[in-house]
């Protein structure tokens, strides 16, 4: 891990640009696992109650479908450009 990423991270000014992937995972995982942790104290926006409901509608009309988070990996490992493209 980059040597100095935790004084980093606590001053909120992440050279994101030298981080290597497994440490941008790393520091991605420590900011999960702390919200996670203090979930309760959390509430979710109003917006989001609109927009799930439209989803669970959208699946009920047969407009929207699940996909199995396995079969969406292996999706993006089979087309990796597009998934580059989605995830930036």
């Amino acid at each position: 891990m980059h040597p100095n990423l935790l004084v980093l991270f606590m001053a909120h000014n992440l050279p994101l640009d030298t981080l290597t992937i497994e440490e941008k995972i790393q520091v991605m995982e420590t900011l999960w696992n702390d919200l996670c942790a203090r979930a309760e104290g959390v509430a979710s926006p109003a917006w989001h109650q609109s927009v799930l409901q439209q989803r669970e509608d959208a699946l009920q009309v047969k407009e929207e479908e699940f996909t199995d988070w396995e079969a969406a990996k292996q999706d993006c490992r089979r087309n990796p450009a597009w998934s580059r493209n989605k995830l930036k």
